[in-house]
Formats: structure tokens, C-alpha cells, sequence
């Protein structure tokens, strides 16, 4: 009598907790759109991989360097994306601090900044 008793209370034991676990939902995942890559400085909405293409396409690695690739004429971007800027800042200075200015369309500029943003130690 008594095994029949201890495993009538295992069975209730169960399926309350098979009942519980049930209805506990997970918790939603934050919406951040997959095209806006995310920075812990803000959004950009460009597109990485494009960017990598705008920056091959314009000549940048003639004169900058990542990942030990490229020119060392200008400062090496490997760990660009670790500066605490907004995307607006990096818009800014490649239009009126950097030398050359970049001059570009404003989804390719969208594209270079979002690849920029990327480029940290740990990818």
C-alpha cells in the first residue's frame, strides 16, 4: 500500500511540475531589425558586407590597413568599430576630416559606415 501511495505522489509531484514548466513563457527576444546592424554606440542602417565591397571598390585599403592587409599610409582600421562614435560621426569625418574626403552615395556611405561599425577585436 504504501509503494502504491509513494508512487501515486510521484506521479502528482510530476505532473504538476510538467503543468508549471508548461505554462511559463520564454521571455521575448528584443526586435532589432537584421538589416541595422547593431553598435553598442547606435544604428546604422547600412549593410556590412556591402560595405567591405564600397571599401575594396574605392581604393581604401590602398592606404588603410586591417587585419595586417593593406596600405600604412593611413591609420590602421582593424579595431575602428571599438571608438565610441555614432554612426554620424564616422559620416563626418570621412567627408570632412579625412584626406581625401570620401565622397559618396549615400547608401554606399550608409554601407561603409554600418562595415566600419563591425570591425573590432572580436567578430
Amino acid at each position: 500500500m504504501k509503494v502504491l501511495q509513494s508512487l501515486l505522489i510521484i506521479l502528482l509531484i510530476t505532473g504538476a511540475l510538467s503543468a508549471w514548466g508548461a505554462e511559463r513563457k520564454k521571455s521575448p527576444t528584443p526586435l532589432v531589425p537584421p538589416e541595422f546592424p547593431q553598435s553598442p554606440f547606435g544604428f546604422t542602417k547600412g549593410d556590412q558586407r556591402r560595405g567591405e565591397m564600397v571599401y575594396q571598390q574605392n581604393g581604401c585599403g590602398s592606404c588603410h590597413m586591417i587585419e595586417g592587409k593593406g596600405g600604412k599610409i593611413g591609420p590602421d582600421l582593424s579595431r575602428i568599430g571599438e571608438t565610441r562614435r555614432l554612426p554620424e560621426a564616422y559620416r563626418q569625418h570621412l567627408m570632412s576630416d579625412h584626406r581625401p574626403p570620401v565622397t559618396l552615395f549615400d547608401r554606399d556611405m550608409e554601407d561603409l559606415v554600418a562595415y566600419l561599425q563591425s570591425l573590432k577585436l572580436l567578430r
